[in-house]
């Protein structure tokens, strides 16, 4: 018998066998890889002991990792106004900027000074969304693997991301409760989420449906739910960047 805090989800993780998470593809054992979900580029040291871990073949993987290296390196010139190494906030994100001057050059086009109604400047970005939703959309198709084992190789029908502070006060109010409709019920065997109605303290089993999971305070966060029409997966990135996916059940297949 599993004793608590014991993992019900390594075969899970696994599911479904031989196939790539990200695009469906049959898995050549001698090249797929296990990626952290999320990438290790977004968060900070030291990192949190149990990262989620999925196979994908290295294309997918290799396919990621320059969007993700891309947008960490936004976050960080957003928050600090600017992409010289000598100026940011993390030795990370120093690095990063000094040893990639290509990087930095491409995130300092996105760079604009627009005019504030009070005649001053105000610095904003412009980042190549495309590049964000690749990353917000790999981070959603594992999330819903890993927590209600569901696997989604496709596009979802919605994806967005936006600064929390664009969002109104209803707006954030919204986003950061748990996820209005998600399904209430007992989750399948082996998922995450069946292991969190398990043990979780003080909590009923429907109130984890659609509630966030603080991966590293302050740095990343989701939050997962079955809704009556669809999969919804929710991220916050740096306390800085909400993201959402969604994909409508009737593009789902078994």
């Amino acid at each position: 018998m599993k004793r608590i805090g014991e993992s019900f989800v390594d075969e899970r993780l696994r599911w479904p066998e031989g196939l790539c998470v990200h695009c469906g593809g049959s898995l050549d054992p001698s090249t797929a890889t296990r990626e952290h979900v999320p990438s290790k580029c977004l968060l900070r040291e030291p990192y949190p002991k149990e990262l989620i871990t999925m196979e994908a073949c290295s294309e997918c993987n290799a396919g990621f990792s320059k969007d993700e290296q891309y947008l960490f390196a936004v976050l960080e010139a957003v928050q600090v106004g600017s992409t010289d190494a000598a100026k940011q906030r993390s030795p990370k994100a120093a690095h990063v900027f000094r040893r990639n001057p290509g990087l930095r050059k491409r995130v300092e086009q996105s760079r604009r000074e627009v005019q504030t109604p009070f005649d001053g400047t105000e610095i904003t970005f412009f980042p190549e969304i495309d590049r964000v939703n690749r990353v917000v959309i790999k981070h959603a198709r594992c999330h819903a693997l890993y927590e209600l084992d569901q696997a989604l190789s496709h596009d979802p029908d919605y994806v967005n991301a936006v600064p929390l502070e664009q969002l109104s006060p209803e707006q954030r109010d919204n986003f950061d409760s748990t996820i209005e409709g998600a399904v209430s019920g007992w989750a399948e065997v082996g998922t995450r989420m069946f292991q969190r109605q398990c043990y979780s303290a003080g909590r009923v089993q429907s109130d984890l449906w659609g509630a966030w999971v603080i991966v590293q305070e302050g740095v990343y966060r989701y939050a997962v739910a079955d809704l009556d029409a669809g999969f919804m997966v929710r991220s916050v990135i740096h306390d800085y960047l909400a993201t959402e996916a969604y994909w409508e059940f009737d593009d789902l297949t078994d």
